[in-house]
């Protein structure tokens, strides 16, 4: 009889064991989604750095082409003030205001606050 009482408290700690096992999969499970999604992410981020980088250079070549001809140079300026615009929509589309800051997609400057 002893045995069996033993058989039956050993039958219940592995099932608790299995239990956490089972609990510590699916946590795990969740934590590579959650990487999937991050390294996604930065991938996307990448890009637009990248992106960003090849069309300042693009625009920094052509203004330096054009400083003889002010009609280019005033063309030149009005795409650098839109891609700016862009740029910064993109950004302040992707980084919702935190404490301390004036929030740009509200209006602020995404600057801390003063």
């Amino acid at each position: 009889m002893l045995d069996y009482i033993r058989y039956l408290n050993l039958d219940k700690k592995l099932d608790e064991i299995l239990e956490i096992l089972r609990a510590v999969r699916r946590k795990e499970d969740s934590i590579v989604g959650d990487l999937d999604a991050l390294t996604a992410q930065v991938q996307a981020m990448i890009a637009a750095v990248e992106q960003s980088i090849a069309t300042m250079n693009t625009l920094a070549a052509d203004l330096t082409a054009a400083k003889e001809d002010p009609a280019a140079i005033a063309a030149l300026a009005s795409q650098l003030q839109a891609e700016t615009a862009k740029l910064t929509a993109a950004i302040t589309a992707d980084n919702p205001p935190t404490a301390g800051t004036t929030g740009a997609a509200s209006g602020g400057t995404g600057q801390p606050a003063s």
